[in-house]
């Protein structure tokens, strides 16, 4: 939610003949901010408990809260005395609590299979009923009428996509370094930082190339080229000793 509303605030600040360079620049701090997080976090895990890695949030959200509210301001013409869609915004929380708590139980075994099912079942009931609600109410909480839009929805499939591939990558990297080759989690954070380091030198480069030729070029050959190796570049393995 943070990266979609910096996103929707950047368009509606920035001129179109900038928009491309604004979001390089927002995917800059982003970054920086990941690389931060890769390298303190190794140091805080090194002499802390994991639990002291949460309270990183506590001095960078109240900083970011009291700065947003001194620094930025409402352009946009909102909507007066628009009610709030309380029964959507219940449905859809119940839906996303028992989907995780479902994930968690069956993940780490802290409950027998029926529990998890009922959660299951209970996210289900939760996300049809948050349609049928977003579809009745005149101010809802997520409009689905844009989900008809064939370039937003193919936008959002894409970065959805996109973000579990990536995801998949940070973490399955982090695991690997650390539980089988054995390292630190400092030193595995210094690993991945080259990942970001990339980031940070093609985004600013492809939002301006991006407002001088459009953005079409760059995500779709970006997203190409965001593909697992094929299975005749992965090492052979290695046969069984006989007996």
């Amino acid at each position: 939610m943070l990266m979609t509303n910096s996103a929707a605030m950047i368009v509606d600040a920035t001129p179109k003949k900038s928009l491309g360079l604004a979001l390089g620049i927002n995917q800059i701090a982003l970054r920086f901010g990941m690389m931060g997080g890769l390298t303190l976090s190794g140091i805080i895990l090194a002499f802390l408990d994991w639990r002291a890695l949460f309270y990183v949030n506590l001095p960078i959200g109240i900083f970011g809260t009291l700065w947003a509210q001194r620094r930025l301001k409402e352009i946009a013409r909102t909507e007066k005395e628009a009610p709030m869609d309380w029964v959507g915004f219940l449905c859809f929380t119940t839906a996303i609590v028992s989907l995780l708590l479902a994930l968690t139980f069956d993940a780490y075994e802290m409950s027998d299979k029926n529990l998890v099912y009922g959660l299951l079942a209970m996210t289900a009931i939760g996300l049809l009923a948050f349609v049928v609600q977003e579809r009745r109410h005149d101010h809802p909480l997520l409009d689905l009428k844009i989900l008809g839009i064939r370039e937003f929805s193919g936008g959002v499939t894409a970065q959805f996509l996109n973000a579990i591939a990536w995801g998949a990558v940070s973490l399955l990297l982090s695991l690997y370094f650390q539980l089988v080759l054995k390292m630190s989690p400092f030193d595995a954070g210094i690993r991945i930082i080259p990942i970001d380091v990339a980031f940070l030198l093609v985004g600013p480069l492809s939002g301006r190339l991006s407002d001088k030729f459009g953005h079409m070029p760059f995500t779709t050959t970006g997203l190409a080229l965001s593909r697992p190796p094929s299975t005749s570049s992965r090492p052979p393995t290695r046969p069984h000793p006989t007996r």
